[in-house]
């Protein structure tokens, strides 16, 4: 593959984990849903940062009267083996074609999802409910990016050494509290590695 003259290589072991010796190591995986039926949408990311001891894991639900759950932790974790932190995981069933995502843990329920704008008011002044997502995910489009070859980038500006998305369908089941919904829809994931400094480029590094 190869993009504006850059060759990019995506092969099906990017599925899966990958080596990461810099202190900023990160390998993330974000799927995302919405079901137009039901009305209700969702995205969990996990992000593996195994050099700083900790995984961050972000869990939302939108349900369909305006209400949103949300979740936010940095689980402990020890290596880069998997994706399994802070009720969350994935697992790649077949490369690029079949996904399942599932997270089991509490989620703040937010009748006005702006008072997230101030997250220590939001977690401590609204009410939490127990949650689940089971989704199914298959591709509806070949996967977009990868990893660029032969291309560097200046230390404390690295954002991802290799990345890439895919539209898919996703079908299953969320819960909150006691509703539940059954899904049927289409979303995006994506999947990124390499080191990952969170300040914009160029504002760390001269």
């Amino acid at each position: 593959m190869a993009i504006t003259g850059i060759e990019v290589r995506l092969e099906d072991s990017d599925e899966y984990m990958h080596p990461g010796p810099e202190p900023t190591f990160n390998e993330s995986m974000y799927f995302n849903a919405y079901d137009p039926t039901s009305r209700v949408g969702a995205f969990v990311r996990i992000g593996n940062r195994p050099n700083e001891g900790h995984a961050e894991v972000t869990t939302c639900i939108y349900l369909p009267d305006g209400r949103v759950g949300f979740m936010f932790s940095r689980p402990e974790i020890t290596d880069n083996d998997r994706f399994t932190a802070g009720g969350a995981n994935f697992e790649v069933l077949e490369p690029f074609k079949s996904l399942e995502v599932h997270y089991s843990g509490k989620v703040v329920v937010l009748e006005n999802p702006l008072e997230m704008a101030d997250p220590r008011i939001a977690f401590t002044s609204n009410p939490y409910e127990s949650a689940t997502i089971s989704l199914d995910y298959t591709a509806a489009s070949d996967p977009w990016g990868g990893e660029p070859q032969g291309v560097e980038e200046r230390a404390g500006e690295e954002f991802a050494k290799g990345h890439y998305e895919q539209l898919m369908t996703a079908r299953g089941v969320i819960t909150v509290g006691d509703e539940e919904f059954a899904i049927d829809g289409r979303g995006l994931r994506d999947h990124s590695w390499g080191p990952r400094t969170w300040q914009a480029p160029g504002t760390t590094a001269g």
